[in-house]
């Protein structure tokens, strides 16, 4: 319900990502690729030029979330810019400068995190598409303004973006050509400022990524062999390696909002959730099964990386009945989520104190990742929003939850919705809240 949902992706797959993985030329060994530059950098200015770049936005029309295909002149290449990923031909470009990594990281004491040596609670925003890049990606969601938003947040804020393969995958190149450029901007302009990221590394339903739906059957293994550019395990080593010791990386987020159903009537990715879906009984055992092997594949790549569930927390299915609580006990699970559409007139909805509940029990730390209140001409002011955040957040940081992300930066909302503003007055609300004192 939260995410804003896009049309499924028809994409022609390369396998250079598979090849650089598995043995290539210039292949990053295995288990803890060393980043090491090529002979070989290809310059932006070599990406064949196109007359326009299309990608799909976000609008609100009578109340509704609606996509659009929005097409823009091509951005010029920006000098100094060279390819981070293989190409069709198997050629790995000069791997930038890995950001300035001087601060400390995030880590998890039971149901505490702490940084700098102290107990840590945190805010922040939601920026899915801040690693668009019209040179570089497809993108997803409109460009950002990465030093406004990260130079106007409080220091050790947490932003969560989008790192999905469809945000480094660069279709103007050819098959199969990665390029990590806009990935790169949002973790070096986090680790510039101070500031924390969560790292969406894909979506239930494909968005921002390769269009499909995650059913039980791609938790049971297919996540192994499908994917945009070589598997989601592929893409997974890839970008945890690229980014490992990083103090701007807080947690590494499997899938946004997974559940393992299954999708009927001919759906395809987010299509599925206007469809028939069913739920075996197995399906929490399927995503414990799945959380156990991909947390311990960013482990072993990012030893003090943690891991974030993406879930709703509600009746998903896997997530719903004991599975919550299954998957929580996972040692390769850090961080629980809970995602609130609840209305601002619930300051605490009962399944998020039944997820507090459950985060106790398992003796993990509990944040509530995303949280929508619609504003806009036809539903309510931007102050009025504010004010019920403030009221929101307040009620659940004192229930024990150890972070809050509104949903979603992404420019004013048209009608009625739940986008925030650069200039929102929710960031007056981030600015102050939680009130707990946080490392310097």
């Amino acid at each position: 319900m939260a995410y804003s949902r896009l049309p499924r992706l028809t994409l022609g797959l390369g396998t250079a990502l598979l090849m650089a993985l598995c043995g290539g030329a210039q292949a990053t060994p295995s288990p803890r690729p060393a980043h090491a530059p090529s002979t070989r950098a290809r310059s932006a200015a070599a990406v064949r030029p196109v007359a326009k770049v299309c990608r799909h936005e976000h609008r609100w029309v009578h109340s509704k979330r609606v996509i659009v295909r929005v097409c823009r002149p091509a951005a010029p290449a920006r000098p100094g810019v060279t390819a981070t990923g293989p190409t069709s031909g198997g050629t790995r470009g000069v791997a930038p400068t890995r950001p300035t990594a001087t601060g400390d990281r995030v880590s998890r004491v039971g149901e505490r995190l702490v940084l700098g040596g102290r107990a840590w609670t945190f805010s922040g925003i939601n920026v899915f598409g801040a690693a668009t890049d019209d040179a570089t990606n497809r993108g997803c969601g409109g460009s950002i303004d990465l030093p406004g938003l990260f130079g106007g947040l409080r220091p050790g804020s947490v932003v969560r973006f989008w790192a999905s393969q469809g945000m480094a995958w660069d279709e103007k190149a050819g098959p199969g050509h990665v390029d990590f450029t806009g990935i790169d901007r949002v973790v070096a302009a986090a680790d510039r400022t101070g500031q924390k990221l969560i790292l969406t590394l894909s979506d239930q339903a494909g968005t921002c990524d390769d269009g499909r739906w995650h059913d039980q059957a791609w938790y049971d293994g297919g996540y192994r062999t499908q994917g945009l550019a070589g598997s989601y395990l592929d893409w997974v080593r890839l970008v945890v390696a690229r980014y490992a010791g990083n103090p701007a990386v807080a947690f590494w987020e499997p899938v946004n909002e997974p559940e393992a159903s299954d999708c009927h009537g001919g759906a395809q990715g987010s299509a599925c959730y206007g469809a028939p879906r069913t739920c075996a009984d197995s399906g929490e055992v399927s995503l414990r099964a799945f959380f156990d092997t991909v947390g311990a594949e960013i482990h072993a790549l990012d030893p003090g990386g943690l891991v974030s569930t993406g879930f709703i927390g509600r009746k998903q299915c896997g997530v719903n009945g004991g599975g919550f609580d299954r998957i929580a006990a996972s040692q390769q699970v850090d961080l629980l989520t809970y995602h609130d559409y609840s209305g601002a007139d619930e300051t605490m909805p009962p399944d998020l104190r039944d997820r507090v509940d459950a985060a106790h029990r398992d003796d993990k730390p509990l944040a509530v990742e995303e949280a929508g209140i619609a504003a806009g001409p036809s539903c309510g002011s931007p102050v009025q929003r504010a004010d019920e955040f403030r009221a929101k957040m307040t009620t659940a940081f004192d229930a024990g939850i150890v972070g809050y992300l509104p949903w979603t930066m992404q420019g004013a909302s048209e009608s009625c919705g739940f986008s925030v503003g650069a200039h929102d007055p929710v960031f007056t609300v981030l600015q102050s809240l939680p009130a707990t004192t946080r490392p310097t």
